[in-house]
């Protein structure tokens, strides 16, 4: 959530995720509305976790140019600013890993309590 000028406004993966959820959900009543939910849901997962390897990545590459710095000595701006970078890129790795699991784990719910009395 983010706040403009006092009023907490969703972000983006918050209002997707609830978008996904509501459309997906057994309230729908039409079961090909679900499944295009469901189906939009995993494929926003998938990006998630493409995009969490790659933060993953970067990550490592902060890491290893951060433990090649200190070795050499390095201070000041230098150091921080690769400190700064690993930390920003572990927050996105979090981030985009805990979205994902919240968005499957809500749609698996949702999907494994579907069921129909026509069906």
């Amino acid at each position: 959530v983010v706040e403009r000028e006092g009023q907490e406004v969703p972000s983006l993966t918050t209002w997707l995720m609830g978008a996904c959820a509501a459309i997906a959900s057994n309230e729908t009543k039409a079961r090909q509305l679900r499944h295009t939910g469901t189906f939009i849901a995993l494929r926003l997962v998938d990006a998630m976790l493409d995009c969490r390897a790659g933060a993953a990545k970067a990550l490592a590459n902060a890491n290893k140019q951060l433990d090649a710095g200190k070795k050499k000595g390095s201070k000041g701006a230098a150091l921080k600013s690769l400190e700064d970078e690993a930390a920003r890129a572990a927050l996105l790795r979090d981030t985009l890993g805990q979205s994902a699991t919240a968005i499957f784990d809500t749609i698996a719910v949702e999907r494994y309590r579907d069921f129909s009395e026509a069906v």
